[in-house]
């Protein structure tokens, strides 16, 4: 049983459309779940809905196994969830000691030593310390009510790319170091790749496809989880109709062998190589590439079977696109 279950949930404003469509899906204790998707789509509200800030129009909640309504949200928000968000939320007259401790469960100083803040920091006004260092009290806030889900809302999306990382590896040193399962919402497939271990991806207010950061990466199914993976926007897709194209998975090693070289030396025939991308997913090398085969069906199934003799994984993009 997941630490957090939903139920066909659904959610709409005013009664009017649903924001949310009836989704169903499970968190397990000690995990670190991205829920992916462009703007618009759904993933804040979830978020909201999770934290009980506000209440599901149907279906229900589960904390260990408990409906969250009716145990009482404000009992949920105390006692289980902690939120960190992308305007980091501050009292911005105060220090980080006094905005810690306006919540706070556990001594607040160890916590913020631990993000990395020195004792004349912790004793600065906020508004003088950088964007990053504010984002390290604002999850020191968080860490210190002891919360059993760290909800984060787009927690990275107001920081620069150097500072991004160091937040992400922070947070995924505090999920292995106390077990806390993390729930992050994004738009940026950058985050999954950094810290996530599973992802979600909503589309129009639905669950269109869930699994292990891997298995999405490898084998996106959907249309909307296929974008998101390729990068891509339907011109892409308009490019590929009724070619040869096809798509390649590389793991570990194989990303740096000269395959596909290998592969034209072989066959004396050109490929035209429409996408290639490397993602380093959770410290082992993904890589992916699309490519536009010979029009001969002869040599483009032969092409296939070379890369597949070679154990990569290969996709026709056929059905893809239209």
């Amino acid at each position: 049983m997941g630490v957090l279950e939903i139920q066909d949930l659904k959610y709409s404003y005013d009664n009017k459309k649903n924001v949310l469509n009836g989704i169903n899906a499970q968190m397990e204790l000690g995990k670190i779940y991205v829920i992916l998707g462009t703007s618009g789509c759904g993933k804040t509200t979830l978020l909201s809905l999770l934290g009980g800030l506000d209440s599901a129009s149907k279906g229900k909640i589960l904390f260990n196994g408990k409906d969250i309504a009716e145990k009482g949200l404000e009992n949920h928000r105390r006692n289980h969830v902690s939120f960190i968000f992308q305007a980091y939320n501050l009292i911005d007259y105060m220090t980080p000691l006094e905005n810690v401790k306006l919540t706070s469960k556990l001594p607040p100083e160890p916590i913020l030593e631990k993000m990395g803040l020195t004792k004349e920091e912790m004793k600065r006004n906020v508004l003088q310390l950088s964007g990053g260092q504010q984002q390290r009290v604002a999850i020191a806030r968080a860490l210190a009510t002891n919360p059993k889900i760290l909800l984060c809302d787009e927690a990275t999306s107001a920081l620069d790319p150097t500072t991004t990382k160091s937040i992400l590896a922070l947070l995924k040193e505090i999920n292995q170091k106390y077990g806390i399962t993390i729930v992050i919402i994004t738009h940026e497939m950058a985050v999954v790749q950094e810290i996530g271990t599973h992802v979600a991806i909503i589309d129009h207010g639905e669950l269109a496809e869930s699994g292990t950061v891997e298995e999405v990466f490898t084998h996106p199914k959907s249309k909307a989880a296929r974008k998101l993976v390729l990068m891509d926007d339907d011109n892409h897709y308009d490019e590929m109709k009724g070619q040869h194209c096809i798509r390649i998975v590389f793991k570990s090693n194989s990303s740096f062998e000269p395959v596909i070289a290998n592969m034209v030396l072989a066959h004396r025939m050109p490929v035209n190589i429409l996408l290639a991308d490397t993602k380093d997913i959770n410290g082992v090398a993904h890589g992916q590439m699309i490519l536009q085969l010979p029009e001969d069906t002869t040599v483009a199934q032969k092409m296939i079977q070379y890369l597949k003799d070679r154990n990569l994984e290969v996709e026709e993009l056929d059905h893809y696109v239209g």
